[in-house]
This record gives C-alpha cells, structure tokens and sequence, in this order.
C-alpha cells in the first residue's frame, strides 16, 4: 500500500469516497489538533472541543463522496466546522468565543516566569486587555464576531473566511470593519467608566 502522508488534502478525501479508511486516517492527523484549538477559542473546554471535532471527523466521513473542489480542502474542514458549533450552540443556547491562542498560552507561560515587579505589571495589562476585547466580542453581533474570529484568531484570508461562512468575500469586509468599529466603540465607552 502507497504512503499517503504526502497526498494533497483533496486527493485523500476523494480516496475516503471510495472507502480508504488510511487516507481517513491521515486527514484526522492533520486537523486533529488545528479543529480542538479552533473548538477551544471558541467553547473553552477541552472536553467539549475533542467531541465538536470528533462531530465534524464523523459528519466529512459520511459526506466524503459528496465533496467536489470548489475551495480548498481546509477551508471546506473548516465550513464544516463552524457549522458544526452552531448546530452546538443552538443545542445549548450559549457561546463563548475567546481570543486565546496557543502562542497566547505559551507567551503568558514565559511570562508567568518573569516575576519582576516589571514583568508581572506588562503581564496584568495585557490580560486585562485581553478581558476587555473578549467582552467587547461577546457586544458584538454573532456574525461580525464570527468574522473576526475566523480572521484574527483562525488567521483565514477574507476570500477563505467568506467561504466559511457562507458569504461573499465583500460581506466579510464590511462585517469585519462594523465589527472593529463596534469593539472600538465598546473600548472606548469602557475605558470613559
């Protein structure tokens, strides 16, 4: 059997039409860990972001033969996944979306280190920023939110964030300038208090 690790996303996935459950295997081990970090800023749980990707590992297995090449493989994962968290957050009428990311985490780690009266100062103003941009994300509405997630923290192109989310690459801009003026807005009330 051929050594699939260095097969394009979309060739695997065509494989996993016909029922090659190694080329399965490969795409799970390339987004295993992209779709739990892309769940965690979102839901905020470990437990709830392993299951949201196996969901979504579980709904492209079944679809596999229905996929053709519109966008890339990873922007179609990724569609799949963020309606997957909305069928989540209707089943359980919350959302949470957090700005955190893993070079936050480790960041704030090397921070935490630092335990200069310097250090530990910058370290409080930053996460003291960081709460006040995710609650100014949670004032926003949801569709200019899930712009700016996919976005800042996802780092998706405005052509890939609109295939995403279903709308034209134009609409990603303009939701996004709303948004950030929004949050500015919100900062800035804030910051009056």
């Amino acid at each position: 059997m051929p050594d699939l690790r260095d097969e394009a996303d979309e060739k695997l996935y065509v494989l996993c039409s016909e029922g090659n459950a190694e080329a399965f295997r490969c795409i799970v081990e390339r987004y295993q860990n992209l779709l739990v970090g892309y769940f965690m800023r979102r839901a905020g749980e470990t437990s709830v972001a392993e299951d949201l990707a196996q969901e979504v590992f579980i709904k492209l297995w079944r679809s596999a033969g229905k996929y053709s090449v519109r966008a890339r493989f990873s922007t179609y994962v990724y569609s799949v996944a963020h309606n997957t968290l909305i069928d989540h957050i209707r089943r359980k009428g919350t959302r949470t979306d957090t700005l955190s990311t893993d070079a936050d985490e480790g960041a704030l780690l090397a921070e935490a280190a630092d335990t200069t009266v310097p250090g530990v100062l910058e370290r409080k103003a930053h996460e003291e920023q960081l709460a006040l941009v995710r609650k100014a994300l949670e004032q926003i509405r949801d569709v200019e939110r899930d712009v700016v997630m996919a976005v800042f923290a996802e780092g998706v192109s405005y052509k890939e964030a609109g295939e995403m989310l279903g709308v034209p690459e134009g609409t990603v801009k303009s939701r996004l300038h709303s948004a950030l003026r929004h949050i500015r807005q919100i900062l800035e009330e804030d910051e009056k208090a």
